[in-house]
């Protein structure tokens, strides 16, 4: 981080993920809170967010997110190109009931881009996973990796996690070594999930989730590199 990061900026993104990922409208005190902020200052940067339209408010006063963060997400993924490229190559899986999915790491979480059913329909699969720990996902595991060691010492430190620090370490290690990770399913742990990198350098993970243990890995790990290498970013 910067010697002289701006907290002002910092505490205001965390008031619009907060927004974000909350199932119902918030009043400023429950976010504040929430976010271990001062109320004056939580309801300052609310209130900073409403008049940009990243925020709005309820009747009741409650804020819940505005048009302008709608309008940030369709551009952002307008201009990375992921999904529109993606999309139509994850359509040619063949692994009729496992789960496809595509996310990025941001602080402690795995925010899924996409996240359904091979061989169902494309839409069923855009905004229907919340966050993810980056502990219980492969897409975690692999992105995790791409930071040093140091950064991920602190993240353990201020995270739960069910890995101790040294088993995390030596995970990440393995990764790095593969290029790829695995772990147990997210919602069936007799299963494997998979995740690869998705461009150079790494901006996001691509997974299969519901490999047998019994399986061979290598064919699913290249099959999805050979996806992820028709993916120019």
């Amino acid at each position: 981080m910067s010697a002289q990061p701006n907290q002002s900026l910092i505490d205001g993104l965390a008031c619009m993920q907060a927004l974000a990922t909350a199932p119902n409208p918030i009043g400023c005190r429950d976010l504040a809170r929430r976010l271990e902020l001062n109320h004056m200052r939580a309801n300052r940067l609310l209130k900073t967010l409403a008049e940009i339209g990243l925020a709005q408010q309820d009747e009741k006063k409650r804020y819940f997110i505005g048009p302008g963060i709608h309008a940030l997400a369709a551009q952002a993924m307008f201009g990375s190109g992921i999904l529109n490229q993606a999309l139509p190559l994850i359509k040619e899986l063949n692994h009729q009931g496992m789960t496809v999915a595509i996310g990025v790491l941001w602080r402690e979480h795995v925010t899924y881009l996409f996240h359904g059913k091979v061989g169902a329909d494309i839409e069923d699969g855009i905004g229907r996973m919340g966050l993810m720990p980056f502990h219980r996902s492969s897409i975690g595991m692999l992105l995790l990796a791409e930071q040093d060691d140091e950064t991920i010492k602190q993240l353990h430190n201020n995270v739960a996690c069910d890995l101790n620090k040294k088993e995390l370490l030596a995970a990440v290690k393995k990764v790095r070594l593969q290029n790829y990770a695995t772990i147990n399913g997210e919602t069936n742990e007799a299963h494997i999930s998979l995740a690869v990198p998705i461009g150079t350098p790494t901006v996001a993970g691509l997974a299969l989730s519901g490999i047998s243990p019994n399986d061979d890995i290598q064919p699913y790990v290249d099959e999805l590199q050979s996806i992820c290498q028709r993916i120019t970013l």
